[in-house]
């Protein structure tokens, strides 16, 4: 269970609350609970009959689990498009849909046309629906989406549960398993028939609150107690007593809930902050326990002492959970988990309130005529008020820090930080994998934003120096998901699309002034690279469809380097391209290789044992490649990684250094050495000559992005540094001449949110004024809870006087 959803039930379990009634660069992992969040339509429907012959199908939509369908019938051409007769997907659907089967469709809609994910019994497909009024919409099955089996593969039935459970909060989704192969669900047999079960009307329309009136609990326990005194009388009694403390629970923890359910929506604000939220708990809190002061001086003054009178069962509850939340509290100690951080601090603080009145019930002694000096409901809730008071105080300390640690700081002329110049907050859910692009005072950013299933590419032009919006662009809400990095030249800005998982994606050529597009060049795999613009040519990896060379003036084709799959950004270099190929759908040969950049022609190749996926560097006579079995979300099984150096004019290998885990960024050179870092959570010095490693340094976690070298050797006035961060959000600056840390940052302080990830090379941006080097470091990151995932771009200062 995710780590935020599984503080939340256990917060629900310590406030005695009920469940509610009511292979490639990137995977692109999409974890359920974080689909359910921004998903704006889900529902169950209903094949009512297959026509293999056309082919196509007609479905009605039935039960909706979010939002509102907007149409009944759903007529569906089940021919594909160009990727899918390509897999002969339609072939594949047609075996998999009868009359009678149902399906569970998660539905956005993108600009004027509707994106549809359906899912039956493990099989996920996609659909496009077009049309002028939602009446008339008719639907294009586009092709199988094999990857989408992380994200879940059980049956139908079993999905329509954890759909209505995740969105009730009644139990959270199951994670998303990123070692899960792609793959589809089994074949409908001939004469295996669909057991059709009725749909069931209504369902969650939205998220139910959490809070249980108490009417609910006393009212059905008051009748019992009538009928059954014998039986059910105590426990009504008991209910009673502690009537204050449920409700308060139950209120707290649906404001906690809804909090985090809602995070994208309430970012920038108070509430969005912990500091607000436990704020809020604390007072709420606390108007609850005057509450059951006041219900407990009322009961003394009508003599009303056998109501509050602990008994056993207060006894044998209390003791038994306040073990076990010990018990709790001491195996994360023992798996040394950081109690005072998200989400242990608030399983910490829900478990105080329990602890005081458990104390309270034991150690307190009794008032006069055998009654309780106070009531326990009172003790519990204003130990909740402590627990959520202490919460506040911590909390704002660590929003008063910069979350910024000095390390040099021996008075030497070192890099020192500043502070945070601003913070460009897209709007939405949503991440960003791509180093920015600055040019001049514009500054050039892909991101992706999240709607369930769905993700739309973004390209924003922003002010570099106020981050202040000036245009974006997402080809009217139709752009794949963006992870190559933005190339402008001659006022042209070059920019790919997709994922590894994406088909048929483009690259765009576009205005830089406007956003406006000049032209797009279509693929039929993805483009998650980099292009590289020479000498008015374009160069880019199109995953399956290997290596294109396109005018930039009008993107036609000049050539192609067919057969591997190329993920990576090639570099040109005196007439020559040099890249590296990776494992993908269709290709699987790990090659690294040099084309000639006028014909692709091959001019050699060199087979390699794992991916090459990192960009080449090119320095002197040589060419750096990173490889690796691994990926931007995971380690391999077996983690291997390694940085070749080979001879540029003949490709012959001159050395391999190998490291424990996969390397994925581009390494940065000086004369003498190369910098590069790998998923082991290290980066490396290795001598240009042999490969030996001079330094290693630990940063904190897993590194995809390279690193970011300032200063050249020899340059007066400069101090030499290197910028690199982590997939954990851990930020550094490094002194490249023994790799000991100048200062380092750690994201999730400033973003406030228990996950931060870099997969970007940070960019730097240096200048002196007075004999002082101002430096602007660019981070581009993602920033998460289980349910919401934000882009930000963070400009952070650092000077060296």
């Amino acid at each position: 269970m995710p780590q935020r959803i599984w503080a939340t039930a256990a917060i629900m379990f310590a406030l005695w609350l009920s469940p509610p009634a009511a292979h490639g660069v990137v995977k692109n992992i999409l974890p359920l609970n974080r689909v359910l969040a921004t998903q704006p339509l889900i529902f169950v429907a209903k094949v009512d009959k297959v026509l293999p012959d056309k082919p196509a199908m007609m479905v009605t939509a039935g039960a909706v689990l979010k939002g509102k369908v907007p149409f009944t019938r759903m007529p569906v051409n089940l021919s594909g498009d160009a990727a899918g007769k390509r897999d002969k997907d339609p072939e594949e659907i047609l075996k998999r849909m009868a009359a009678g089967l149902e399906i569970v469709f998660f539905v956005s809609k993108r600009g004027e046309t509707y994106e549809a994910f359906g899912f039956t019994n493990g099989t996920w497909f996609h659909m496009i629906g077009e049309g002028d009024k939602p009446e008339d919409v008719t639907w294009l099955f586009t092709n199988c989406e094999r990857y989408l089996r992380r994200t879940f593969k059980g049956t139908t039935e079993e999905l329509k549960k954890v759909v209505a459970d995740g969105l009730s909060g009644k139990k959270a989704p199951p994670p998303a398993d990123e070692k899960e192969p792609p793959g589809l669900g089994p074949e409908i047999k001939s004469d295996d028939k669909p057991k059709d079960p009725p749909l069931t009307k209504g369902g969650p329309a939205s998220l139910p609150f959490a809070v249980v009136p108490t009417f609910v609990l006393i009212g059905p326990l008051a009748i019992l107690a009538a009928l059954f005194p014998t039986v059910f009388g105590g426990l009504a009694i008991m209910m009673k007593r502690w009537t204050a403390a449920l409700s308060i629970s139950s209120l707290v923890s649906t404001v906690y809930f809804l909090q985090m359910w809602f995070y994208g929506r309430l970012t920038g604000t108070w509430l969005a902050t912990p500091t607000g939220l436990w704020t809020t708990l604390a007072v709420i809190s606390a108007l609850g326990a005057v509450w059951a002061g006041v219900r407990y001086r009322k009961a003394i003054r009508d003599a009303d002492f056998e109501t509050y009178q602990p008994r056993k069962w207060d006894y044998l509850v209390l003791i038994v959970m306040s073990v076990v939340c010990l018990g709790i509290i001491f195996y994360l100690i023992e798996t040394k988990k950081n109690l005072l951080q998200a989400p242990y601090l608030d399983l910490l603080a829900s478990c105080v309130p329990v602890w005081v009145a458990t104390a309270a019930l034991l150690f307190v002694r009794s008032g006069p005529e055998g009654t309780s000096a106070f009531s326990l409901e009172s003790a519990f809730l204003w130990g909740l008020v402590f627990a959520c008071a202490n919460v506040v105080a911590l909390e704002h300390g660590r929003a008063g820090g910069t979350g910024v640690q000095v390390i040099a700081d021996t008075g030497a002329r070192v890099p020192r930080p500043v502070g945070t110049a601003w913070v460009f907050e897209p709007i939405g859910n949503g991440t960003t994998y791509t180093t920015p692009l600055v040019a001049g005072d514009r500054m050039y950013i892909p991101a992706i934003q999240y709607q369930g299933l769905t993700q739309i590419g973004v390209l924003y032009c922003i002010d570099a120096n106020t981050s202040k919006e000036v245009w974006r662009f997402d080809n009217k809400e139709q752009m794949k998901a963006a992870f190559s990095a933005a190339v402008l030249v001659d006022g042209k800005i070059f920019i790919g699309e997709g994922n590894h998982q994406d088909q048929n994606c483009r690259l765009f050529c576009l205005d830089a002034n406007t956003g406006k597009e000049i032209w797009s060049f279509q693929t039929t795999s993805h483009t998650e690279s980099t292009p590289g613009v020479v000498n008015g040519k374009v160069y880019f990896g199109a995953g399956d469809d290997g290596v294109f060379c396109v005018g930039a003036a009008d993107g036609k084709r000049i050539w192609n380097y067919p057969a591997v799959h190329v993920d990576s950004n090639p570099i040109v270099h005196d007439g020559r391209l040099y890249v590296g190929s990776g494992v993908g759908d269709k290709f699987q040969n790990t090659l690294v290789f040099c084309l000639d950049a006028e014909k692709g022609t091959e001019i050699w190749k060199l087979p390699v044992d794992e991916a090459a996926f990192a960009p080449p560097v090119f320095a002197g006579a040589h060419v750096y490649f990173g490889i690796g079995n691994g990926n931007y979300d995971s380690s391999g099984d077996k983690p291997v990684g390694a940085l070749l150096c080979i001879e540029a004019a003949t490709g012959k290998r001159i050395w391999r250094c190998d490291v424990p885990d996969a390397v994925l960024g581009q390494p940065a050179v000086d004369s003498d050495y190369v910098y590069f870092t790998a998923r082991d959570g290290n980066c490396y010095c290795a001598s240009r000559i042999d490969g030996r490693v001079k330094w290693k340094q630990p940063i904190g976690g897993p590194a995809v992005a390279g690193p970011a070298l300032v200063g050249d050797e020899g340059e007066f006035g400069t101090v030499r540094s290197l910028y690199v961060a982590t997939t954990d959000g851990r930020i550094a600056c490094l002194n490249p001449d023994d790799g000991k840390p100048f200062w380092s940052r750690d994201l999730t302080r400033l973003a406030k949110l228990p996950k931060a990830n870099v997969s970007a090379t940070p960019v730097v941006i240096s200048r002196t004024e007075g004999g002082v080097e101002r430096r602007r470091v660019l981070i581009a990151a993602g920033v998460s809870n289980e349910t919401t995932s934000l882009a930000r771009v963070y400009c952070f200062e650092d000077e060296v006087k």
